[in-house]
């Protein structure tokens, strides 16, 4: 996937208060192709849903993680985790936030996405 969020916007946004986890939220047309994120009005992450039969747009994650160690320690070692199944949902009310972000997101899961991909890469300009 791909998602066009400032990350010096985020970084700072993450810094400014005590923050141990946070993660890029984006709006999509559909959501039934992908896990729905609930949140409350401070930006807290009140909730996971995975791939539902939810019709219409929603909120999801767009996969931009910022951890602190406190987070990453959580982890269990030597065992093989989904970061969404497993572990996220574990941490909802432990300090989780989202960043609500309107860039440009792309979910490279599909042929259309994969062609909405090229489509982005090759109007941006290079520098």
């Amino acid at each position: 996937s791909y998602c066009g969020v400032n990350l010096t916007d985020y970084g700072s946004w993450y810094h400014e208060t005590e923050r141990v986890g946070a993660l890029v939220l984006t709006k999509v047309p559909h959501a039934e192709r992908f896990g729905q994120v609930e949140w409350t009005p401070e930006y807290g992450i009140s909730g996971f849903h995975e791939k539902t039969s939810m019709k219409g747009p929603s909120w999801i994650n767009a996969g931009v993680y910022l951890f602190s160690p406190r987070f990453i320690f959580q982890i269990p070692k030597g065992e093989r985790v989904s970061l969404e199944r497993d572990v996220l949902p574990k941490w909802v009310g432990q300090g989780l936030w989202g960043f609500p972000s309107v860039a440009p997101f792309v979910d490279l899961g599909t042929p259309e996405g994969y062609e909405d991909m090229q489509k982005l890469f090759s109007a941006m300009p290079l520098s």
